[in-house]
């Protein structure tokens, strides 16, 4: 595969997408997907990737639709689109020339319960629905020589980002509005300003 990204030509080799559907109790599904991208030839030092994704349980009209939630449009109503549940546990790795990058991620998302009214947008409103958890690891060098290399060093400076031979690691813990960072509660927001780089 060839096409155009926004850091240039981008070649993909030696694709695979297992995908694995199986009917639970009750009208609900389980979903597993393993997206494979042994290859990547970019001008990123992206080298491949590995994508592991399972839905558990998911109502076949909640899976329709987050399914049409992935199409193209010119603007997205968020709130409108993460009003229903959605149970997602995600493992990433990542492989660059200055090393790897791993994500494992655990989500139980209850949805937004605002059927009658927009949704707020503020981090606290976003974080009461949700529980799950999120480890992020990756070599120092991949971090330090990629374009985040700012918020990198503030997450560090702030001990958000911990240092364990060569490696930078986060830990993030959400139970509804509770949020802790390597085990310590930490404002959301405050958590949030330090992410974009806003402190």
């Amino acid at each position: 595969m060839r096409g155009e990204a926004e850091s240039g030509p981008l070649e993909l080799r030696d694709v695979s997408l297992k995908l694995n559907l199986e009917q639970l109790a009750a009208g609900r599904l389980k979903l597993v997907s393993d997206l494979q991208l042994p290859q990547v030839q970019s001008a990123t030092p992206v080298t491949s990737l590995q994508q592991q994704m399972t839905l558990p349980q998911i109502a076949a009209a909640d899976l329709g639709h987050y399914l049409r939630a992935l199409l193209p449009a010119a603007e997205r109503d968020w709130p409108q689109t993460m009003q229903r549940p959605l149970q997602l546990q995600q493992q990433l790795a990542v492989q660059s020339r200055n090393g790897p990058i791993l994500v494992d991620a655990d989500v139980d998302w209850r949805g937004m319960r605002s059927r009658g009214r927009r949704a707020d947008n503020a981090v606290d409103q976003w974080l009461v629905p949700l529980t799950g958890s999120m480890t992020f690891s990756a070599a120092e060098q991949a971090l330090i020589q990629s374009p985040l290399v700012g918020q990198v060093m503030m997450l560090r400076q702030y001990g958000l980002l911990l240092e364990d031979n060569g490696e930078l690691q986060m830990h993030l813990q959400v139970d509804r509005g509770q949020l802790q960072v390597n085990g310590q509660l930490l404002p959301p927001d405050l958590f949030m300003l330090a992410l974009t780089g806003n402190f």
